[in-house]
């Protein structure tokens, strides 16, 4: 094959079979900690998207979301889904503001009310105060700090080499991580940003409820994605993460869209007309 030939042969391959990026498939299993039985979940990032899949005892749930179009979409197993935009978010996190102002002025007003009762009286009341979760003189939460403190350690999850990390809310533990660098959990660039504007997008709620299960995992300050999760109660351990594996392969860009014959409904139980 002379020169020219072989050039246009190479020339018509790459027109006829281009280049394409694979996404990222990660597969999790999630659960109480210690359960020897948990859900698993699947995510895929691509191209600016994210879609993950949860199996539980009622079905599959599913959620997209799609960073260039600021929507995220959460399908149920009944063929219902939610549609969340950052108008939504906004909205959500002020009437969270609001309940928790309203809160505070009660719990204040209460607090001065129980300041003159005689003292039996007050110390029942208080009783029924702690058995409901609410203690006398502290005020309603407002919003909350989360920040990652190293512990200095690593450790090997499955095929992962991570670094240990203690996450804090307002200074105390709620988590303990253990992060892979992106290049092991085969994470680009793109990936990464994705991830970080899913945790962009909820950030109104997550600053009122940050252990809400909004949100994403802190790969910015984390420097890399947590291969295993532990939350924690105080010092009870309660659920667990733990990533299984991690593929490069492409995906089917349907995948990140919404399909049809869904029925919509509102972010407070109301249903609505599914996509056309």
């Amino acid at each position: 094959m002379n020169v020219r030939l072989q050039t246009l042969v190479c020339t018509v391959a790459l027109i006829c079979f281009p280049a394409f990026a694979l996404g990222v498939v990660i597969q999790q299993e999630t659960g109480e900690a210690g359960a020897k039985e948990k859900r698993r979940t699947t995510m895929y990032l691509d191209n600016g998207k994210i879609r993950v899949e949860s199996e539980g005892q009622t079905g599959k749930s599913i959620v997209i979301f799609d960073n260039a179009k600021q929507v995220l979409w959460m399908i149920q197993p009944d063929n219902t889904y939610m549609e969340m935009t950052q108008d939504t978010v906004a909205g959500l996190g002020q009437q969270m503001g609001t309940a928790n102002d309203q809160m505070t002025q009660a719990m204040k007003q209460m607090q001065e009310k129980m300041a003159s009762m005689p003292p039996q009286q007050r110390a029942m009341m208080e009783q029924m105060m702690k058995g409901r979760g609410m203690m006398p003189g502290a005020a309603a939460p407002q919003q909350h700090v989360v920040t990652f403190q190293a512990k200095g350690g690593s450790d090997k999850v499955g095929n992962f080499s991570c670094t240990k990390y203690d996450e804090l809310t307002d200074g105390k533990r709620t988590a303990e991580l253990c992060a892979a660098s992106p290049d092991s959990v085969q994470l680009k660039e793109a990936d990464l940003k994705s991830l970080q504007a899913l945790r962009k997008f909820f950030e109104p709620i997550e600053k009122m409820a940050p252990r809400g299960g909004f949100s994403a995992p802190n790969v910015e300050q984390l420097k890399g994605f947590p291969v295993h999760s532990v939350n924690y109660d105080g010092d009870k351990p309660t659920f667990e993460t733990t990533v299984l594996s991690v593929e490069q392969k492409p995906i089917d860009a349907s995948l990140f869209t919404l399909p049809a014959g869904l029925q919509k409904r509102d972010m407070f139980g109301g249903r609505g007309r599914g996509p056309r």
